[in-house]
This record gives structure tokens, C-alpha cells and sequence, in this order.
């Protein structure tokens, strides 16, 4: 996968499979990470994020309130050297 980026989608029904996210993101399931999953962010209004590999994903991707992004998907890791609690 090449790099990667965060998708939204929202699916009033239960939990979506990958296949259902491929299928509102244009995309084939091979562009989600699947060891990332699918991640509910918001449960009043049933939004999803996925990881997309970017070069995968439509040129066009049209906003709606059933799919947003491209978000970035920085990676995470700490500053500086940890502090030792020397209690």
C-alpha cells in the first residue's frame, strides 16, 4: 500500500463490512486497511473512518454526508525521550 489516508463514511445500519465501504468509497477492498478496521467516531450520527491507500481513491471524490475526506493520517509516536517516574 502506498500512502495512506483517513475516509469517512456513515452507515445507518449496523457496523459496515469492508466491502460496504469499498463500495460507497469507489474503491476495491484491497485499498482498506483491514488491519486498521473500521472505526465508529461518531455513534449519534453512524460515521465510520477508514484507512485508504490515496492512490486508490477516486481523482473526484464527491463530499456528502455519507462520505468526507481525504483526512491526513500522520503518524503518531512521541517527542523528545520519555520521563521515568522515580517515584
Amino acid at each position: 500500500m502506498g500512502e495512506m489516508v483517513m475516509m469517512n463514511v456513515q452507515c445507518p445500519d449496523d457496523k459496515p463490512s469492508i466491502d460496504v465501504v469499498a463500495e460507497k468509497l469507489n474503491v476495491t477492498a484491497s485499498a482498506i486497511d483491514t488491519k486498521f478496521g473500521i472505526i465508529l467516531v461518531d455513534l449519534e450520527r453512524h460515521i465510520y473512518t477508514v484507512r485508504v491507500d490515496k492512490d486508490q481513491l477516486p481523482k473526484d471524490i464527491p463530499q456528502s454526508e455519507e462520505v468526507s475526506g481525504p483526512y491526513s493520517d500522520p503518524k503518531i509516536a512521541p517527542f523528545g525521550t520519555p520521563e521515568t517516574d522515580d517515584r
